[in-house]
């Protein structure tokens, strides 16, 4: 149990000690601290607390009996009397009586078992002793024989379990499983189990008693979810649903290791913030995409994180981004198209269509185009500090441009000459490569939110729901005292935060 040392008790006694903490100690941690008669004590962080706390200073054992007594040998006649009385039937009695009221009171009953347990595990007298013991025990003839006769009792036992258990999950399950392989050990200890449709899984007996199954045929995915799933299926393209093996202890949705790829589809209202979450909830959900994008960019995997609005409103985009991972795009190259310089009105269909953020106005774009068609296109804005900006770059829906990044990105550098070019990078769907070829990473920007309406499903962003817009977006409904966010969520609105970017920057040599 970690202990935080009080800024009051640190200035009242930390000047007696003198390798003072500063992150917070365990109990088992040792102090040096130094009496004022100059004598140096290792003193332990439980006994600190317990013995000192109270007090303004610390005192050596000598210096505490000269000041708490004029006569140290009172001292010592009151801990003879005391021991005296202890060993006493009626004071026996009365410890016992009090134990046993402390035992009858479940949350007591608890933690004094978990102290004991802490205790035998970490106490090293107490280890060391269990070892010696133990070394002693198995040179014993008759504790081998003890020990082989338990675990053939052991063996007999498991049996008879797997066989109760076997005949419980039949009845619970309606005999959908199969359970040739299982092996019962104990409740929590997770058995192998056949699925007559994906084969074998591992789960805990408690968990498939309760009525656990199949993680692949469970009911549990969306159907966002499960529209890719058999999508995949009938591109008789291998996957697993809810893997929790890759980028341990989180969950990915879709996982396809062939390609070292996993696919997330996010429910707008299971992935945002409630008023009613906790503290502990609401900066778990704040983190929880973001810590998924950096666990899978260090795994070097690519993990695409899509909202469910996203794959409805944009599926074929979706989709097609998934299958440009899967090597399932139609490729073309860049070297056989032509180069073109096109404007806001020309490029709005093709962004809206082929980029997950839709058009964005600006002031140059190039485009490679074949037979008339754009299959790729750039675009550049004015930034005030790094002189251009990158704002969208997309291939054409289904397709693969080879080289057309590069290409675009010359020809840019050759007609406009710029010395310092910067771009962002959507965290939910880059895992690195395009960028990093041209470009040097800056930093990493905090997770971005939105807000979702759960009655209408209606987005909107978090420029647009800034407090001083909110009066003349809801009315009468608004109220000054509260926050922005506090305003959103009495309308109906919960915010949403997504995995942030990586900034990225171009510089001229």
């Amino acid at each position: 149990m970690p202990f935080y040392l009080s800024e009051k008790f640190q200035q009242s006694f930390l000047n007696h000690i003198i390798n003072k903490p500063i992150e917070p100690l365990k109990s088992t941690d040792t102090v040096t601290v130094q009496c004022k008669c100059g004598k140096i004590n290792q003193i332990n962080v439980r006994s600190l607390y317990r013995k000192w706390a109270s007090k303004t200073e610390y005192l050596c054992k000598s210096c505490h009996t000269k000041q708490y007594s004029k006569d140290p040998q009172k001292i010592q006649k009151f801990r003879e009397s005391y021991s005296k009385i202890t060993s006493t039937e009626e004071h026996k009695e009365k410890c016992s009586k009090a134990g046993k009221k402390a035992w009858e009171d479940p949350e007591v009953a608890k933690r004094i078992k978990e102290a004991i347990s802490k205790d035998n595990h970490r106490n090293p007298k107490k280890v060391k002793a269990r070892e010696v013991a133990l070394k002693s025990l198995m040179q014993k003839t008759w504790f081998n024989d003890h020990m082989s006769e338990m675990n053939k009792l052991s063996v007999e036992k498991t049996k008879s379990n797997t066989e109760e258990f076997s005949e419980k999950a039949l009845q619970k399950h309606e005999h959908k499983y199969d359970y040739v392989n299982s092996s019962y050990i104990n409740n929590n200890t997770n058995i192998e189990i056949i699925c007559p449709k994906h084969g074998s899984f591992l789960q805990t007996p408690h968990n498939h008693l309760q009525g656990k199954g199949c993680q692949k045929c469970s009911s549990i995915i969306s159907n966002e979810h499960l529209k890719i799933s058999q999508m995949l299926e009938r591109g008789g393209i291998p996957h697993t649903n809810n893997e929790r093996n890759v980028i341990k202890p989180l969950e990915i949705d879709i996982w396809i290791p062939r390609y070292k790829f996993g696919i997330e589809t996010h429910g707008e209202y299971w992935h945002g913030i409630k008023p009613e979450d906790d503290p502990q909830t609401k900066e778990r959900f704040k983190k929880l995409h973001q810590r998924k994008a950096d666990m899978a960019r260090d795994s070097q995997i690519k993990l695409y994180q899509f909202w469910q609005h996203e794959l409805i409103s944009k599926r074929k985009l979706c989709y097609s981004m998934i299958a440009y991972n899967l090597q399932k795009s139609q490729t073309v190259h860049a070297r056989k198209m032509q180069i073109v310089e096109l404007s806001n009105k020309q490029t709005k269909d093709f962004f809206d269509d082929s980029h997950m953020q839709g058009h964005r106005d600006a002031l140059i774009t190039y485009a490679l185009v074949k037979y008339d068609i754009i299959m790729c296109a750039l675009s550049f804005s004015r930034h005030n500090k790094h002189e251009w900006e990158i704002i969208r770059f997309a291939n054409r829906i289904h397709m693969s441009v080879t080289g057309g990044f590069s290409r675009l990105l010359k020809h840019f550098k050759r007609e406009r000459k710029p010395r310092q070019i910067m771009t962002f990078a959507d965290k939910r769907f880059y895992t690195g490569g395009l960028y990093d070829n041209y470009f040097e990473e800056a930093y990493h920007t905090d997770p971005n939110y939105f807000y979702y309406n759960i009655r209408t499903s209606k987005i909107l962003s978090r420029q647009q729901c800034q407090k001083h817009k909110l009066k003349n977006k809801i009315g009468d409904l608004f109220d000054p005292s509260l926050t922005a966010e506090q305003n959103m969520n009495n309308i109906g609105y919960i915010k949403i935060y997504d995995a942030g970017h990586v900034k990225y920057i171009w510089k001229q040599t």
